[in-house]
């Protein structure tokens, strides 16, 4: 990477077509500012894209973990930005406060772009948090208000050798039920397993309803993951 360079790490193929339309549009990032790397999913994955990265010849100096991520609280709707300010593992004994000056200036560019967003503390998960029971009872654990899969991992594998931020949009809210099949859906590369899909949409009608509501808040969600972006590249 050449030198000063601001590494935008994301899990899913949907994640990086969205931040990736953001920074077609953006001056800061056609001048080779912004790169968006696709990991694949989970901390493991993250954590390799991290050590890669930083171990260059010319290491970002600001690495983001990006992408969508699930609510835990009511009043957090799909779609809403997260900008957290703290970042904490499941087993809740270890957690990252984010201080990184560049996030408090995206803050307040997203406030001016009229963006809803939240910061508070981001949960990492090994697995993917389907119930909404298991939602709110995370919530209450760890004082959390949003989960995901990769940013504890992210902010572990940096070790202080690059400032780190996370901007993410939420794909699915509290209430939001996700189907138990649903972490076989996408590869470890974090692209769609259509031949999964497919058997999954056979089994039942229902299960194609299911479909049909995880694909709107996909869309929501990439949607509003590429207008944070173009409000904090503005």
């Amino acid at each position: 990477m050449p030198e000063g360079q601001i590494a935008i790490i994301v899990a899913l193929r949907e994640e990086y077509k969205a931040v990736a339309a953001a920074l077609q549009t953006s001056s800061l990032a056609q001048g080779a500012r912004f790169v968006v790397f696709q990991s694949g999913m989970g901390p493991a994955a993250a954590a390799r894209t991290v050590e890669g990265l930083l171990a260059s010849a010319n290491p970002p100096r600001l690495i983001c973990s990006s992408g969508f991520c699930g609510g835990l609280k009511d009043g957090i709707e799909v779609g809403a930005a997260i900008l957290p300010g703290r970042v904490a593992g499941a087993d809740g004994k270890t957690a990252q406060e984010v201080v990184c000056a560049e996030a408090e200036a995206y803050a307040k560019k997203l406030a001016a772009a009229g963006l809803k967003f939240q910061r508070g503390t981001l949960l990492s998960t090994p697995a993917v948090i389907a119930r909404p029971e298991e939602k709110r009872a995370l919530a209450e654990k760890h004082q959390a208000v949003v989960v995901d899969m990769e940013s504890f991992a992210i902010a572990g594998a940096i070790r202080g050798r690059a400032e780190f931020f996370v901007l993410r949009v939420v794909s699915d809210s509290v209430v939001d039920e996700l189907p138990a099949e649903v972490g076989s859906f996408l590869d470890e590369q974090g692209n769609l397993r259509l031949g999964q899909i497919l058997r999954f949409a056979l089994r039942s009608p229902r299960n194609l309803k299911t479909l049909w509501q995880l694909k709107t808040r996909s869309a929501l969600a990439a949607k509003a993951l590429t207008a944070a972006w173009k409000a904090v590249l503005e």
